[in-house]
């Protein structure tokens, strides 16, 4: 508890990678805020499209932020120089040769470069000189987002869909066309040029979209949430060639056509709880993860007038946006307001359930918030 408390008491920073909501001439920009939600700096990416679907890393070892750009195929490397976010380069196609569509970007720790994932494999960037050191082709046919074991060695990279489906509203006969994916792939960075090991989550494990690692433990484990099937597994690392994972959350038939979408699991800095976003329940959901194959619910913030996606944890606070994805507004009410970043705040002493925090807001006019990244200061 001192250690969550003391992270959220930190001066903290974010990064919001944001897409325009309507189509239009208007570049994707990155947006640097503190932990008020007001904006320090942004800059904008160039040549970006409004249908990226933006997630990014930050390395801190070189103040540099790293955001996929789906859509177009390419990789934007900006820098925080003095509170203030500087764009620098582009990595594009040619330059990432086989691996397409990067989506998963994460950064390992005390390290100067950050893993992009995407089709066929992933690449390593080298944060000092903003070039590929390294990349490994292995016909990986989706792409999906991707994280990295507290100790850096492996990474796990989910394959979510196919790139053809994100460009339009969710509609459930994508699911009996089967163009969603079932696996998750373990890269070992000690043999990156080797196959990784795949584990197929089935057809309740449709679509893995969001991951992340335990940050302690012997053994490297973590937990995938799957969109549009309503679970979460766990998974654990236990050799070179070995993977088990484990379906350890589905919820019941009764809360199903509410949550059917969910987008995101984070675990809290102190690997207690797990947090699980509901996006179209409009509902963000907290598991006791004290036995990790047993996840228990202990509480939840329903009826939010948002419809969280992405969710990142930083110690006993909880950051999430309302999509990531502009096609699929379409698909929402909208009555239901769709852009903003908001703030959650888990208290350990009363069970861990989250609270909103009113005085938190962040949004942009015309643009839709990703995934949050935590700026280490």
């Amino acid at each position: 508890y001192s250690f969550c408390t003391l992270l959220g008491s930190v001066n903290m920073r974010l990064c919001v990678p944001c897409t325009p909501a309507l189509s239009g001439s208007q570049n994707c920009i990155v947006v640097l805020i503190n932990e008020h939600g007001q904006e320090i700096s942004r800059c904008a990416l160039p040549d970006s499209s409004e249908d990226e679907l933006l997630f990014g890393a930050y390395c801190g070892s070189t103040s540099t932020v790293v955001v996929s750009g789906t859509r177009t195929g390419v990789v934007y490397l900006a820098k925080i120089e003095f509170d203030e976010i500087v764009f620098k380069t582009t990595i594009k196609k040619d330059e990432l040769q086989q691996v397409q569509h990067p989506l998963g970007c994460c950064a390992p720790s005390n390290q100067d470069h950050i893993i992009v994932a995407g089709c066929n494999g992933i690449a390593v960037v080298n944060t000092k000189d903003n070039s590929i050191t390294s990349q490994t082709c292995n016909e990986i046919q989706w792409p999906g987002v991707c994280d990295t074991s507290a100790d850096g060695r492996y990474i796990v990279q989910t394959q979510w869909a196919d790139a053809s489906v994100w460009s339009l509203p969710f509609t459930r006969s994508h699911t009996a066309q089967g163009r969603y994916g079932t696996h998750i792939h373990i890269w070992d960075t000690q043999n990156i040029s080797t196959k990784p090991i795949s584990a197929d989550l089935g057809l309740e494990g449709m679509s893995p979209l969001s991951i992340d690692f335990l940050k302690s433990g012997s053994t490297p484990s973590g937990y995938v949430g799957c969109c549009p099937s309503p679970t979460v597994f766990y998974f654990e690392v236990l050799g070179e060639n070995d993977v088990r994972t484990t379906k350890v959350i589905d919820l019941p038939l009764t809360v199903r056509p509410a949550v059917a979408i969910h987008g995101s699991v984070a675990i809290t800095f102190d690997d207690r709880f797990l947090l699980l976003s509901s996006w179209l329940g409009s509902e963000v959901r907290q598991y006791d993860i004290a036995r990790r194959d047993s996840p228990l619910l202990v509480g939840r913030v329903d009826q939010l007038s948002y419809r969280p996606s992405c969710i990142t944890s930083v110690g006993n606070y909880v950051f999430t946006t309302s999509s990531f994805l502009r096609a699929w507004e379409s698909f929402s009410d909208p009555a239901v307001a769709a852009g903003p970043v908001r703030k959650l705040k888990i208290d350990p002493r009363q069970g861990g359930t989250p609270t909103s925090d009113t005085n938190f807001h962040f949004a942009i006019s015309g643009m839709i918030c990703a995934t949050p990244i935590l700026i280490s200061q």
